[in-house]
């Protein structure tokens, strides 16, 4: 027999759906109205008719309050997403431009039947924000106040444990600042500071930014009331800053303290401020004192940068002091991972016999040297697949730890990618140390070459004077006797004065102003040359970005700053940190004096070329008394791919 029961339209499902919701009485939030409705709809297939009845329905759960940085729309109440169409435009889930009369109708007619203050509050409040907008018409006052009502209503019925409070009383002392109701303001105040009070709703520490923004900053609140939230405010911070009680939380002690020091700050009382802040930096010492290195270093950062800011440069030290102490013992925590892998007999055979083809002492050195220098186009590529093959690591920033400190940070591959591809550069020339260490003793075992042969392949370029070449053969008769320590020292230098002859040559300036002292000057270092556009614009990016990342970057080795500051333990002094400095100086010597002669009417018919270093600009069409530009190497002479990777 079949069922006799009369099957309910879309308009009456989701009128019973709204009914059973008002009837319930515990607190819910709109989100939960929303997939009530949403439930309704489920998965059918409906006419448009009847999907535009429920987006009439569905639509005034699914309105968001209005975030900070986050606000397409004038008013509270925002679409909850918005995204680019193809015709360039936004959409909006849901528009607010949709809105019709009869949609106001049907808000009002809820709010008239409606007792639940959840659903009261969410219709009273959308007729007060959208009816001059959809009809034209001001909105009476009193959808406001029962708006207000409702929210008050609607917090006291949740108690504390709920998430949606913070945000219903907020619009309520909004809404009662916004339309001068002094009463209902009151009212909401003494509220939301009782739920604050309560132990369950302190837990949460956005409940005191709550407290502090929406009440103490509103001009319209008594002193009594502001006075008795910052005593409260004290009395949690001494719970949880009490390294003796179980109140005791270091995280939420840093809030309080904040809310206060901006307090105190505000009537220029600076030993409070300084108080209020120490005793929440003491809770964070003593919390470090008692976890890893790893979270005790990252917890003390933050701090020493906290006090710093707030000039308490005592505590500051005192923290600094500590953090590193820490941050020594940081390495022994970390997870080490090793991955092995074999290259094939044939494969390195292959290559031994390409890296030493080359007849030439400069070409065979160039070959060395330009062939261990990573592609930075191909790191960038590889960064790139990254998001999709590895797209958890590629979204998590690196930060690098050396000699119990933070030296250096990279963002995600999203936001930093230069920065991810300094890190990615350092790893492959890590993962080469083999073989640019490696291919130098299979050329000195076939083809050896002597510090002549190196300093007359350096002498090729304009960048290196007679001068400077005499140190590079000092540095090379202790490379030579295996004295590591002295031939780094002498050659590494070398490479940031080369860098300055460079920046001479191109015209540009090869020194800088002293900060805070006029009219004193000194020279520019590494970092610097290699910045200048001018030098970026002759050196290749992949040789550009190696010296950088060996040398002068904290991404990479910075070995120029660890061995100038005396960081380097002589111990790690070897044939490895000598042939990176041989490598930087082979790299620069790719920067060679190109030729030109001049053609003189009065010229002898064998006259000499003439030879200087100048810029050639790039819109210059015509030869002029420009004799030598500063250029490239040819690729095909040194530095020819080998046969294999």
């Amino acid at each position: 027999m079949a069922d006799a029961t009369p099957q309910l339209g879309m308009k009456e499902e989701l009128a019973q759906a709204i009914k059973e919701m008002d009837s319930r009485t515990s607190s819910f939030s709109e989100a939960a109205v929303f997939d009530k409705l949403r439930d309704v709809l489920g998965n059918r297939q409906v006419s448009q008719e009847d999907f535009a009845t429920y987006q009439g329905e569905s639509d005034a759960f699914m309105f968001s309050p209005k975030q900070k940085d986050e606000a397409p729309f004038p008013g509270y109440f925002q679409p909850m997403m918005w995204y680019p169409k193809s015709d360039g435009s936004t959409a909006y889930n849901p528009d607010p431009a949709t809105l019709t009369p009869s949609t106001l109708t049907l808000w009002r007619e809820h709010l008239q039947t409606s007792v639940h203050p959840v659903l009261r509050a969410r219709y009273a409040d959308l007729l007060w924000e959208f009816q001059k907008q959809v009809d034209g018409t001001k909105a009476p006052l009193q959808y406001a106040q029962t708006a207000m009502d409702a929210y008050l209503a609607a917090a006291a019925q949740a108690g504390t444990a709920s998430h949606d409070v913070v945000v219903w009383l907020n619009r309520a002392i909004h809404l009662a600042t916004s339309v001068g109701d002094q009463t209902r303001l009151a009212a909401v105040v003494q509220q939301a500071i009782a739920w604050v009070q309560n132990a369950q709703g302190a837990q949460n520490a956005r409940s005191y930014v709550f407290l502090f923004e929406a009440i103490y900053d509103n001009k319209r609140v008594a002193g009594p009331e502001k006075a008795a939230i910052i005593a409260y405010l004290e009395s949690v911070l001494a719970a949880t800053t009490d390294q003796s009680a179980t109140t005791f939380d270091f995280a939420t002690a840093e809030i309080v303290a904040d809310l206060l020091a901006t307090h105190f700050r505000g009537s220029n009382n600076k030993v409070n401020e300084a108080r209020v802040i120490r005793a929440a930096g003491l809770a964070t010492e003593f919390a470090a004192s008692n976890a890893s290195a790893l979270f005790a270093m990252t917890w003390l950062q933050k701090l020493l940068e906290r006090y710093r800011n707030f000039g308490m440069n005592a505590d500051a030290d005192r923290v600094q002091v500590e953090a590193r102490r820490r941050g020594m013992d940081s390495g022994e925590e970390m997870k080490k991972r090793a991955h092995t892998f074999t290259i094939p007999e044939d494969t390195m055979a292959a290559y031994r016999t390409w890296l030493i083809e080359p007849k030439k002492p400069r070409d065979l050195l160039l070959r060395w040297a330009t062939n261990n220098a990573p592609s930075v186009k191909g790191a960038r590529e590889t960064l790139k697949q990254s998001l999709t093959a590895t797209p958890l690591l590629a979204r998590i920033g690196v930060t690098a730890i050396n000699a119990g400190q933070f030296v250096s940070k990279a963002g995600s591959v999203e936001d930093d990618l230069e920065g991810r591809v300094g890190v990615h550069l350092r790893q492959m020339i890590e993962m080469r140390f083999n073989l640019f260490v490696g291919g130098w003793h299979h050329i000195q075992q076939n083809k050896p070459l002597s510090a002549d042969d190196i300093v007359g392949a350096l002498s090729v370029s304009p960048v290196f004077t007679a001068e400077g070449l005499e140190l590079v053969g000092e540095g090379l008769k202790r490379f030579f006797a295996d004295d590591h320590l002295g031939a780094t020292h002498i050659l590494l230098p070398q490479i940031e004065c080369a860098l300055r002859n460079l920046l001479g040559l191109l015209g540009r300036p090869t020194n800088k102003a002293v900060r805070g002292e006029s009219g004193v000057m000194q020279e520019r270092n590494m970092n610097e040359a290699l910045g200048d556009p001018a030098v970026q614009a002759v050196l290749p990016e992949d040789f550009q970005r190696h010296l950088q990342i060996v040398f002068a970057s904290r991404l990479g080795f910075n070995l120029r700053n660890v061995v100038a500051h005396g960081l380097l333990p002589a111990s790690q002094f070897s044939i490895l940190t000598s042939l990176m400095a041989l490598q930087g100086l082979l790299l620069m010597s790719l920067i060679q004096a190109k030729e030109k002669v001049v053609a003189k009417k009065t010229a002898p018919k064998k006259a000499a070329p003439t030879k200087k270093v100048v810029v050639k600009k790039a819109a210059a069409k015509k030869a002029t008394a420009q004799k030598v530009l500063a250029k490239k190497t040819p690729a095909k002479k040194v530095a020819q791919k080998p046969p294999a990777k």
